[in-house]
Order: structure tokens, then C-alpha cells, then sequence
């Protein structure tokens, strides 16, 4: 008997236009041949995702007694887990807004095959619509909020008819009914959980985009940001238990594979960063990596250090051109911050960097939107990044754009949740901008870049 199945949505189809996907492919083959002529090799291609917390729960839950099963649901392999439901005691999927519907969907199937199988949703999403996502799914039994490793091991020490004194979860009462139980405090030592459970996964570890967290939290709450679910306090792992992670994916992963760290802001404890780059050129570890980092928080002694520890890639949230935008959404940079920390990272080992960028944010008008093309121009130009990776804004569930919609002069267009996508026609409108203007210029933004950087493989090929 399997005492909890972890379903995994590790990806869903977007509803983008054929134009889109031709714009994406075609800038994709650009950065591949730019990328192969700056540094001489093609990267390890990988195929498939994974979510990380994820197999962090699993290896939690199992490291206290109890068996546990990971599958990934691909939209085809129902019969596996049909399969695994019927041998499980709990059966939990996490989720977020565009794949709610398909955990909803997952749980329902789950049910039908394995009657009295109580049904679990974790996830950004459900933890904070708990109560929207009971009344609206009858499927699904429970809501664990927030972080679940130490929830879930309560949950499955625990009689099913003895939840109350569970914190962190919303539950449908035997009436009915919808609890909600106090929250519960975030995991304060982070070196207390054990290593993710890569052995869980169903493909060969080569197949898989390798993502890492060091740290949870962030001190930040920028408005249209989802991942508040960590907390506003950053709580840092020992650097003896990332050490320990990335010498395991040395022994299993091709030379030159590169390790996202997925913290919001890896470098905010400079001391750690140090050490750990002096630890990964004394292992002489031939993985590289890449990771997200503010101005705040980065110097050019800082950039140097990490490019000799095989820290190739950047990512930096730009987010959009202008001032009065980035501050009304709580940004707290300016564009002058961010190219000075462009200009900084250029200088100093010339690495791959990403700009995050979002159109349609609020503060957006037609003015603002065509200042931004015009930047957007000069950052691929001038070689302070070396891709922007463009989305359209959505008011997620969690966020100050969801929640103070109204005071952002936001109209929220549809609760369809698998809608939430970032890549199709957005779900809000704005005072200024109609949500078909703001994808015009979401399109417009895919067409300006492809231009340019077609312009810039032509002057340096």
C-alpha cells in the first residue's frame, strides 16, 4: 500500500497563435546559434520539466516512514494513475491557476476508480483560493497551504477523522461544511529536510531541465508576483546541503548541463555565493549555472567570482522601461538600476543574460508600451542582454494585481482558469488598454525582438 501518490502538472498547453509559436521557434534557433559560436559547444538539450517542491515533499514525507509514489501526468498516462490510486491511501496533485482544472480533473478520476480515496491540492493557486477551489470541486477533499512537508507527514500520521488540530489546511467538514485550520508556520530550518527525491523520477535525470532551490521567501512583494506562498522572510539553506545537491548532479549529469537556481533572488547572501563558488572550483564540478539576481545585490567583484565558478547565465527582472510603471507595481528599481546592472555583467564575464519582461502591466498606456519597444531595441543592440523573455501580464490569485484589481484599474475579464497562461489573450483589461491592445503589443514586442536579433547574428556571424 502506497501512502500517498504526488501527481505532478509539470506543464499545459497554451492557447498561442501559430504566429507566436513561428516568432518563438525562430528566436530560439537564433540564441542556439549564438550561444554555439560564443562558447564553441551546443548545450545539453533536455526535454522534460519537473516541480521541484514537489520531490522535495516526497523525500520529506519518506523520510519519515511513510511510502510514497511520484507520477507525472502528461495527458496521456491515466491508466498509471488510475493504477496508483487504487494502491494509495491520499492522493495529491499540485497545481497552479492554469492547471487547477486538471488537478480538479485528476482528483475526480482518482475517486472514481478508488471510492473513500481522500484527494489532495497543494500548490500557489489552491493555497490561496482554499476555500473557492472545495466549493467549486467537490472532488477534492483537502487543501494543504503553503509549505506541505511537515503538514502532510501530520496529515498522514493522522486518523482521516482527526484533522482539526492539522495546521495549514482547508478541509470539507464531515457535514460539508469548509474549515479552514490556523496557518502554519513556515519550516524555520531549512537543513532539517533531506535532499529532493531525484530517484522518483520516471526518465532518466538527463531528460529533465535541472531547477534548484538554495532558499525560500522574498523581502519583496512586487505586485504581479505569484511565489508569496514562501513568505516575506528569505530563509537561506546551509551551504553543506547545496553542496551536497550539486555534487550528486555532478556524478549524474553530462558535462556542461546547466542548474537554474530557482531563488527569487540568488545572490541576496553574498557571504554564502562566495563560498559556494570557491567550493565548486575547488571540486572542479563541470556543471554550470544560472540564477536570478538584483542590482541590490550585485558588484563587480561579486560577477567575477561567480564566472569562474561556471556561472554563465543571468537572469534579471526588468519587467518593463519605465519608471512610473515599475514603481506602481511596487518594483522598487529603475531602468537606470537595471542597466547599470547590464552594463555591470557585461563588463565582467560576459554571460548569457535573460530580461524578464511583461506587457500589459498596470500603469501601461500606448505611450509607455512604444517607449518600451524602443528600449527593448537598445537592450539587444547593445548586447546588455542576450535574450528578453516576453510574457503577458496576468492578475494571478495571490497577487496585488488579483487582489486590488479595482484600486490598479484593473477589470478582471474571466475566471476561466486555464486562460491564465501568459502567452494568449489576456484575462484583464486595463483603464488605458483593451485586452486585445495589450496583446497587439505582447505580438508586437515577439516581432521587434526577432528583428533585432536577427540584426545582431548578421553583424556579428
Amino acid at each position: 500500500m502506497i501512502d500517498l501518490t504526488l501527481v505532478d502538472i509539470p506543464s499545459f498547453n497554451s492557447r498561442f497563435s501559430q504566429y507566436y509559436q513561428s516568432l518563438f521557434e525562430q528566436k530560439q534557433a537564433l540564441l542556439r546559434e549564438r550561444e554555439a559560436r560564443i562558447s564553441g559547444t551546443r548545450s545539453h538539450t533536455a526535454q522534460f520539466n519537473y516541480s521541484y517542491g514537489l520531490l522535495c515533499l516526497a523525500s520529506a514525507i519518506r523520510a519519515s516512514g511513510f511510502a510514497v509514489r511520484y507520477v507525472a501526468w502528461n495527458g496521456h498516462n491515466l491508466e498509471e494513475i488510475t493504477k496508483s490510486a487504487k494502491v494509495s491511501r491520499y492522493f495529491g496533485v499540485t497545481s497552479y491557476s492554469a492547471t487547477i482544472d486538471d488537478a480538479a480533473i485528476l482528483c475526480k478520476i482518482a475517486k472514481q476508480t478508488t471510492p473513500g480515496l481522500t484527494t489532495i491540492v497543494g500548490g500557489p493557486h489552491a493555497s490561496h483560493l482554499d476555500k473557492q477551489v472545495l466549493e467549486q470541486n467537490p472532488e477534492i477533499d483537502l487543501v494543504v497551504r503553503g509549505e506541505g512537508e511537515y503538514t502532510l507527514r501530520e496529515i498522514l500520521a493522522s486518523p482521516s477523522d482527526h484533522l482539526a488540530n492539522v495546521e495549514g489546511i482547508t478541509y470539507r467538514g464531515t457535514d460539508g461544511t469548509v474549515i479552514r485550520n490556523p496557518p502554519r508556520q513556515e519550516v524555520s530550518d531549512l537543513g532539517d529536510l533531506p535532499l529532493p527525491a531525484y530517484d522518483l523520477l520516471p526518465r532518466d535525470i538527463r531528460d529533465y531541465f535541472i531547477n534548484i532551490s538554495t532558499s525560500r521567501g522574498c523581502p519583496y512583494r512586487c505586485r504581479f508576483c505569484a511565489e508569496g506562498t514562501a513568505g516575506r522572510k528569505v530563509r537561506f539553506e546551509p551551504l553543506s546541503h547545496i553542496e551536497r545537491e550539486i555534487a550528486f548532479l555532478n556524478t549524474q549529469l553530462p558535462f556542461g548541463t546547466t542548474i537554474y537556481f530557482s531563488d527569487s533572488i540568488f545572490t541576496m547572501n553574498r557571504q554564502r555565493v562566495v563560498e559556494l563558488c570557491q567550493w565548486i572550483k575547488q571540486q572542479r564540478i563541470h556543471l554550470t549555472f544560472c540564477c536570478a539576481v538584483r542590482h541590490e545585490f550585485m558588484d563587480a567583484n561579486l560577477a567575477n567570482e561567480m564566472s569562474g565558478a561556471n556561472f554563465i547565465r543571468f537572469t534579471v527582472g526588468l519587467e518593463d522601461g519605465n519608471d512610473s510603471v515599475l514603481k506602481l507595481n511596487a518594483k522598487l528599481t529603475t531602468w537606470a538600476d537595471n542597466l547599470n546592472l547590464l552594463s555591470l555583467l557585461r563588463e565582467n564575464g560576459r554571460p548569457f543574460v535573460t530580461g524578464y519582461w511583461i506587457t500589459g502591466l498596470p500603469g501601461s498606456t500606448h505611450e509607455s508600451l512604444q517607449k518600451n519597444l524602443e528600449k527593448i531595441r537598445l537592450l539587444i543592440r547593445e548586447d546588455l542582454v542576450t535574450e528578453i523573455n516576453n510574457k503577458v501580464c496576468v492578475p494571478y490569485p495571490g497577487t496585488s494585481l488579483y487582489d486590488d484589481a479595482e484600486a490598479l484599474g484593473i477589470t478582471i475579464l474571466s475566471q476561466n482558469w486555464r486562460e491564465y497562461d501568459r502567452l494568449s489573450l489576456p484575462v484583464h483589461r486595463l483603464t488605458t488598454l483593451s485586452e486585445y491592445e495589450i496583446y497587439s503589443y505582447f505580438m508586437l514586442t515577439e516581432a521587434v525582438l526577432l528583428e533585432e536579433m536577427r540584426k545582431r547574428e548578421g553583424e556579428t556571424a
